[in-house]
């Protein structure tokens, strides 16, 4: 699996598989890296900043990754608004067993901590943060919703057409959960890779079919 399109890229980037899961709950946002079992703290380096989140592990990865920021709040409050709560985030490095292969590794977990509530967000929002899961997409209330990290955004709509050119390729590819999924019913689809043509989304399905059409009248 290729982690990288263009030199000098982190890895994951492009609507690439990430090397980390990621969950996002209401005050936290936690990864978790699945590397070697000979990996020690000394070969890590993880940097929570106030506007990107970089990870590093001797000889296996490196990532850097930018949250989404709230401009319209970022602008009301230039000197106070934050995404991260640097200080109170943390990572750790533990003994794990991979669910992919049943062999040993070890487990990096980073967990980003998000600021408390605004005194805004809890008298006129109803104790509602103003992140990135409940911002409106240009005033769509059908999609609300954004991901966590702005590198992940699909904002020139080329997500459907990679996901149909890697299945088309190999029989399978990654799909990153919407935002706005997690409203639907049933509730959020997150990141998955799947190898069944029923179980890509709909407009990925639509691309690959045009793909095998157009490939049929080459032929």
């Amino acid at each position: 699996m290729w982690k990288r399109l263009f030199r000098g890229d982190p890895d994951g980037a492009r609507c690439l598989e990430p090397p980390y899961s990621i969950q996002e709950e209401k005050d936290n946002v936690y990864l978790e890296f699945e590397v070697p079992f000979w990996i020690e703290p000394r070969d890590v380096r993880v940097e929570v900043g106030p506007r990107d989140l970089r990870v590093a592990v001797r000889n296996e990865l490196s990532v850097v990754k930018t949250y989404w920021r709230n401009r319209s709040e970022e602008k009301k409050h230039p000197e106070t608004y934050e995404v991260v709560d640097v200080s109170e985030s943390l990572w750790s490095l533990d003994d794990d067993t991979s669910e992919a292969t049943g062999e040993d590794c070890k487990c990096l977990f980073v967990n980003l901590v998000k600021p408390p509530l605004t005194e805004s967000e809890m008298v006129w929002k109803k104790h509602k943060r103003m992140d990135n899961l409940n911002a409106e997409r240009h005033g769509d209330k059908l999609r609300k919703g954004f991901r966590f990290f702005v590198d992940d955004e699909d904002d020139f709509q080329l997500e459907s057409l990679l996901q149909a050119l890697c299945f088309l390729e190999v029989g399978s590819a990654f799909v990153p959960g919407k935002p706005w999924e997690r409203h639907s019913e049933g509730g959020a689809l997150g990141p998955r890779r799947v190898d069944d043509v029923a179980l890509l989304p709909e407009d990925a399905k639509e691309v690959l079919a045009s793909l095998l059409d157009a490939a049929d009248r080459e032929a």
